[in-house]
């Protein structure tokens, strides 16, 4: 009888640790990455045939060697990073983006909006590093709507 309630006891205090242990995984800080996409204007009139560049750097003390290359989001979408990618420098972490896929990302941001105006959007970068810890970085592109409306009135 004591031995089970010693193996109870074990198994609660277990079960409480494990517990306390992903309370603290989950709430680790997200790093604030800084964030360049070029080129920095697209048109939706025409896809391009170019790929996206998306620079990533890390604040200090933290270093882009450390970037899980496999944990690279660009707008909620996993890039899958070609053989030449991503190329990591002391001070930045590049991959580049499909093109037309990209661009198709931002038109379904700014569906909404109106023929031939100039529209500033959001790019929103996810990912971790090795060690699990999360980063984030944000910057602004602006897209130029197509001029034909696509609803024109009957």
């Amino acid at each position: 009888m004591k031995s089970k309630t010693l193996i109870a006891g074990y198994s609660l205090l277990l079960v409480m640790l494990l517990g306390i242990a992903v309370l603290i995984i989950q709430t680790q800080p997200t790093i604030v990455a800084t964030l360049k996409i070029n080129p920095s204007f697209v048109s939706l009139e025409e896809l391009p045939e170019d790929e996206f560049g998306v620079i990533i750097e890390l604040p200090k003390p933290y270093k882009t060697s450390d970037i899980n290359a496999s944990t690279v989001y660009v707008e909620g979408v996993l890039q899958n990073c070609n053989p030449d990618m991503p190329r990591v420098t002391p001070k930045n972490f590049k991959i580049k983006v499909d093109g037309p896929s990209f661009v198709y990302l931002l038109a379904v941001k700014i569906g909404h909006m109106g023929p031939g105006i100039k529209v500033p959007v959001t790019v929103t970068v996810t990912g971790e590093l090795n060690d699990g810890t999360p980063f984030q970085g944000t910057d602004e592109i602006t897209v130029m709507t197509a001029h034909i409306d696509p609803h024109p009135n009957p």
